[in-house]
């Protein structure tokens, strides 16, 4: 009959050896982590040992040997571990990595807890292909023998396109296994036999995949116009229609370009000189990231065509525009109602403008920083600013940091902004820079109990009279 424990057998230090059974069992439910204290008896009990790994899997590491080459208490130890977690596995014993079951149970859940199975698992098809169905990268850990057989190595690439690297010599110069793996992933050229350097259909696919595979062609291709056009294009009128209707859409709702198409912009970074100086490949580019008219040549950066066509994709393309066209008010127009934010690379002119300022505010309301001359002391522009209740954090924060910053520098009185747990705090009003007769009065900023990267303002703008 087990005694009642007392407060000092519970409360003890978790330095002292626990060699009483019943106090043992009532630390490591707590804390598993106690488990490293028991005695060695202890270490070897069954029932000790699953109450701590019911808590934490990772403490196997400190169970008898006999216990970690115990089928049924490393399946429950391996079951309490996060996802992405094997220590567990990686601390039992070497018997039970020999356990075909029980290892394709473990692989099917951690496809990397194939680097400790034993060695004639390695070089099983069925253990491997199913760590490769959670791990692709898992082909490392496989044997020579099925690191050279095609079925698996192709269940990996299409996975994991850079898995290609870890694929015997012979199968990376084997043309099906390359298309898989640049069709998952265009940078998996890299690890390309060199013949598939020059080989145009594996080229295209990886290019399309992937703008800066073009790094690893040949120099040849890096200066082929048909080439690179083919690259940047869709393969078929029918695809072609539908990319320019979703760029229609884009600049009508603002939907973001379809990752993998933009993707294939990059490969404008890699081409010859004389590419970046032609207005059809530059255009190509620019319609699928707008960012790529940065590896435009200058000239090209000045064209109003080229430079709509990029600031319609992504309005902070404005950035690599001539400065000239950073004047151009239906540019800017067009970057900041894709964007607002952009409106930080127009001309000083442009975030004078009150408009332009109200334009890039409605898509995201932090643009008001940008605003300079009296846009940025107008009250209109404040108040619109200070009123929206929903905006992130950080935003939030740095709208009102703007605020004093311009009562510091037109002296302005005011007092300082606290942040305490989570709320930031002024108590006292202050008149917003060179307009005294405008008061800001912010009782609280409070973050929104449902959403922490919501807040909401309590607080008022008024005019003084």
């Amino acid at each position: 009959m087990s005694r009642c424990l007392t407060s000092a057998e519970l409360s003890g230090s978790k330095k002292t050896v626990l060699d009483n059974k019943d106090v043992a069992l009532v630390k490591v439910r707590q804390y598993a982590g106690n488990f490293q204290h028991c005695s060695p008896d202890l270490k070897a009990d069954k029932e000790v040992v699953l109450a701590a790994i019911r808590t934490d899997g990772t403490v196997l590491r400190f169970a008898s040997d006999e216990l970690r080459n115990d089928p049924e208490v490393v399946e429950i130890a391996f079951r309490t571990v996060e996802m992405q977690d094997e220590t567990a596995w990686k601390h039992t014993g070497s018997e039970v990595k020999k356990n075909r079951e029980l290892v394709l149970k473990v692989v099917a859940r951690h496809g990397s807890t194939l680097c400790s199975v034993a060695d004639e698992l390695k070089d099983d098809p069925e253990v491997v292909l199913t760590a490769l169905r959670k791990a692709p990268d898992a082909l490392k850990f496989a044997s020579d023998r099925l690191r050279n057989d095609k079925d698996t190595v192709l269940a990996a690439v299409k996975g994991k396109g850079l898995c290609l690297k870890f694929a015997s010599d012979e199968l990376r110069a084997d043309k099906d296994v390359v298309l898989a793996a640049v069709q998952s992933r265009g940078l998996a050229l890299e690890f390309a036999d060199p013949k598939f350097k020059r080989d145009r259909e594996v080229l295209l696919a990886a290019v399309k995949r992937h703008g800066h595979a073009l790094q690893f062609a040949d120099q040849a291709f890096k200066g082929d116009k048909a080439f690179l056009l083919a690259a940047l294009t869709a393969d078929d009128p029918a695809e072609a229609d539908a990319e320019e209707n979703a760029a229609k859409r884009r600049r009508l709702t603002n939907e973001p370009a379809n990752q993998y198409r933009t993707l294939a912009a990059s490969a404008l970074e890699h081409a010859s000189f004389p590419l970046r100086r032609d207005r059809d490949v530059v255009l190509a580019a620019v319609r699928l990231d707008g960012t790529s008219l940065k590896h435009a040549d200058v000239e090209l950066r000045r064209d109003r065509e080229i430079v709509l066509a990029a600031v319609d994709t992504q309005g902070r393309a404005l950035e690599y525009a001539s400065q000239n066209l950073c004047d151009d008010l239906e540019v800017v127009k067009r970057a900041i109602a894709k964007e607002g934010s952009a409106i930080q690379y127009a001309s000083e002119a442009c975030r004078s403008n009150r408009d332009l300022i109200f334009l890039a505010m409605a898509t995201q309301p932090f643009s008001a920083r940008y605003a300079c001359g009296d846009a940025r002391l107008d009250f209109d522009i404040i108040w619109q600013a200070v009123r929206r209740t929903r905006v992130r954090t950080d935003l939030a924060l740095d709208q009102w940091r703007f605020l004093i910053a311009e009562a510091e520098k037109a002296g302005c009185p005011h007092e300082t902004v606290d942040i305490h747990d989570g709320h930031l705090v002024v108590n006292n009003p202050f008149a917003v820079a060179g307009q005294p007769g405008i008061i800001v009065t912010l009782n609280s900023i409070t973050l929104d109990p449902e959403n922490p990267d919501v807040v909401n303002f309590e607080g008022y703008l008024r005019r003084a009279r």
